[in-house]
């Protein structure tokens, strides 16, 4: 039987490595180099990019021992007609034919072209993606983006979108323009559409 791993556990068992690198560190005496090889001790364990950007780059994957990539389009700042996230998605069911079992497509819309963006969710869940990569065209909490929030949440789909907070010094909202549109999602954007 799998044991079934949660959040808090994930995050304390990965909280390790770094505590024990630490102290490694401060050691004053150094391993021997035959007694301890940090490459084959990481090709031990399973690894996973999360935030993989297409183009693929499997020789890196490879190198790295990673077995598996949720892959995106990097969505830039186009203006992602249906045309243009339908092309991306094509490339990217194209890369999990190439590589099945290892890249795991992430699907590119564009909340204000609703119809087409449900669609495209369908015809790309129909062949193996698991989740979007969403971007700057909408807050997450705006009412366009409902639609396609409840149909990722019906099919159980990852709902990946950017978001910034721009915090300060001691946690205050800073208040100079750093060139990012007005339509980002910040954390309350995000607490306000998981309410929902």
């Amino acid at each position: 039987m799998k044991s079934k791993i949660n959040r808090r556990s994930f995050l304390a068992g990965t909280a390790v490595a770094p505590s024990l690198l630490q102290l490694r560190k401060e050691s004053h005496s150094p391993p021997a180099a035959a007694k301890y090889n940090l490459r084959a001790e990481i090709k031990k364990y399973r690894k996973i990019d999360a935030y993989c950007t297409a183009p693929v780059q499997p020789e890196i994957a490879e190198k790295l021992h990673i077995g598996k990539m949720y892959v995106g389009q990097p969505m830039l700042w186009k203006k992602w007609t249906p045309d243009e996230f339908r092309e991306a998605n094509n490339e990217m069911l194209k890369a999990m034919k190439q590589f099945p079992g290892k890249v795991v497509g992430q699907i590119s819309l564009n909340p204000h072209y609703g119809k087409e963006s449900l669609e495209e969710i369908k015809r790309c869940a129909d062949q193996g993606m698991v989740g979007t990569r969403l971007y700057y065209q909408a807050k997450i909490n705006d009412p366009v983006y409902a639609p396609v929030i409840e149909k990722l949440t019906d099919l159980k789909m990852i709902i990946f979108i950017h978001g910034e907070a721009q915090r300060g010094v001691g946690g205050y909202r800073m208040k100079y323009d750093i060139g990012r549109p007005p339509t980002i999602s910040r954390p309350e954007d995000f607490a306000e559409a998981a309410r929902r």
